[in-house]
């Protein structure tokens, strides 16, 4: 499934980009303070790009890409990308605007002290955003999505010492694992979030 998204949304792309008339690049300001739990912050660094196909409509094409760990037994890994069809209704990159997004993540000892994951989600949504121009170039663009999500992880438990707190080294083959449990569950909410930052290229 992953290789069938993938391709799809890069030829997609690359075919929507010979008949672009206009072409912005964007950074989503929520992604650098992304929350991992237990006080800390862990930036997730993002770029996108937004095609121009036809007067109201435009292919935004969103990635996120996040290798950092901590101490205490702390990670957020993970990459995703995540395609939106838009519709606007003042005319593109202007106003408001609805969209069609699908998303693709894969995630490796994501989580906090007792708990890691190791899986992928992939899913659907609506959202309904607004862009606000700032210069000639410039916007600022808000957006918000809901829709579902196929999850499928492997919980990994962590032995944990008297004092509450995990033991070692954690993850599959690291030898503090008490058990792993597969999981698949499916999820409603939110599936897209941003204030995002956009330079129109052309």
């Amino acid at each position: 499934m992953k290789k069938v998204f993938l391709t799809m949304t890069l030829l997609f792309a690359v075919v929507a980009s010979g008949h672009a008339q206009k072409i912005a690049v964007k950074t989503n300001g929520l992604g650098l303070v992304t929350f991992a739990g237990f006080g800390q912050w862990s930036p997730t660094p993002n770029l996108g790009a937004e095609i121009a196909l036809w007067p109201r409509w435009t292919l935004d094409i969103d990635g996120f890409w996040n290798p950092f760990t901590f101490g205490e037994n702390k990670s957020t890994q993970f990459w995703a990308v995540q395609p939106e069809l838009r519709y606007w209704f003042c005319g593109k990159f202007n106003g408001h605007f609805v969209g069609l997004h699908g998303q693709y993540a894969e995630y490796q000892n994501f989580g906090m002290r007792k708990y890691v994951y190791d899986g992928h989600l992939a899913g659907l949504g609506l959202s309904y955003g607004y862009s606000l121009p700032l210069a000639p170039r410039w916007k600022l663009e808000f957006n918000l999505g809901f829709g579902w999500n196929d999850v499928n992880s492997k919980t990994v438990w962590l032995r944990e010492s008297s004092l509450g707190r995990p033991i070692g080294d954690y993850g599959p083959g690291y030898g503090n694992v008490e058990y792993q449990e597969p999981i698949r569950k499916d999820y409603w909410g939110i599936t897209r979030a941003g204030v995002n930052v956009v330079f129109i290229i052309r």
